[in-house]
């Protein structure tokens, strides 16, 4: 009896421990505040004044590999990244960042707590090699557990948006996206998208917010949803009267999923693609016609001055290439 007692016992233990990883999940709140901090003496944004805006997918410091074709396998690409290679990467990045020196730089694929990438906080690396162009920042994850069962590096995953600027931030915030459907024993773990926004005060009055996002480039009616929430919080930004701009790995989101054209610019826009050439914007892969993946979308009242695509010095670094464009704030009322 004392056996059979003792046995049932383990097997009830194991249960509970098997249980673990699924009952310790992250579940976030549909919206939720995002955290933000900023040093002290952080100037604020001037109305009317020129501001430089960059996005990058710098895929969690890999490197670029080559994007599988029908024929050709798959890269041989290690489950884990040595520090040797990451502290490279983050070098190279950092590089092209401090080259550019763009106001704000959104981010989208960051590691955080991932064991494939030796549990780095990337976004705190490169907010510390760039301290001096960067006072404030903030920071969204869209996955993020401490065990995966299944994962092929084993231990925790940690995926994040981030933003850098160089002007005071108010407050961020995080909105829950559409997700692709899980088997239920992955569910708990898989991606949970996001769209992160902060607010930028500005003098004399008013603010700008500041928005990324990573969408579904593998599920069409995901995707689709997906952009209808942004479309939907953009309606709400413009419903306040609210100065925005947004940029980010938003795959095939341009044209059929993108939000409402009026009161929207595009970059790149149909007259970018007709002017220079759809080449000039593809950012993606091997840059084959479908690439134009990174992209951003500015409030109408923005006047855009320079939109274009960096290449040197990013190439090597992600499958993404920064987007940058230069626009003025609207002027004081």
């Amino acid at each position: 009896m004392r056996g059979a007692w003792l046995l049932g016992g383990g097997l009830v233990a194991l249960a509970v421990l098997a249980g673990l990883p699924w009952a310790a999940a992250w579940r976030p709140a549909a919206r939720e505040a995002a955290p933000v901090s900023c040093n002290a003496d952080t100037p604020q944004l001037l109305a009317g004044q020129a501001l430089k805006v960059m996005t990058w997918n710098i895929q969690f410091l890999s490197g670029r590999q080559p994007v599988p074709r029908p024929d050709r396998p798959a890269p041989a690409d290690p489950v884990e990244l040595d520090a040797t290679r990451l502290a490279q990467h983050l070098d190279r990045v950092a590089t092209v960042i401090r080259a550019e020196a763009p106001d704000i730089l959104l981010l989208q694929e960051l590691h955080d707590g991932a064991a494939a990438t030796d549990r780095q906080d990337q976004l705190a690396l490169l907010r510390a090699r760039l301290a001096d162009l960067y006072p404030c920042s903030g920071e969204a994850f869209y996955r993020k557990a401490a065990f995966v069962p299944g994962e092929p590096a084993f231990g925790g995953v940690g995926l994040k948006l981030g933003i850098l600027s160089r002007f005071q931030l108010a407050d961020g915030q995080r909105l829950q996206l559409p997700a692709a459907e899980a088997p239920f024993w992955r569910a708990p773990f898989a991606l949970r998208p996001a769209l992160l926004s902060v607010r930028l005060p500005m003098r004399p009055g008013g603010s700008l917010t500041v928005a990324t996002t990573q969408l579904d480039t593998q599920d069409a009616a995901v995707a689709r949803r997906q952009a209808l929430m942004l479309s939907e919080q953009i309606a709400g930004w413009r419903a306040e009267d609210r100065h925005w701009l947004l940029g980010g790995d938003l795959g095939l989101a341009d044209g059929l999923r993108a939000p409402s054209s009026a009161g929207v610019q595009r970059i790149p826009d149909s007259q970018d693609v007709q002017d220079t050439g759809a080449e000039a914007w593809l950012t993606y892969g091997e840059r084959t016609p479908d690439a134009i993946r990174d992209l951003l979308w500015l409030d109408g009242s923005l006047k855009r001055v320079e939109a274009r695509v960096r290449h040197q010095g990013a190439e090597t670094v992600s499958e993404h290439l920064p987007v940058i464009v230069r626009l003025l704030l609207p002027p004081p009322e």
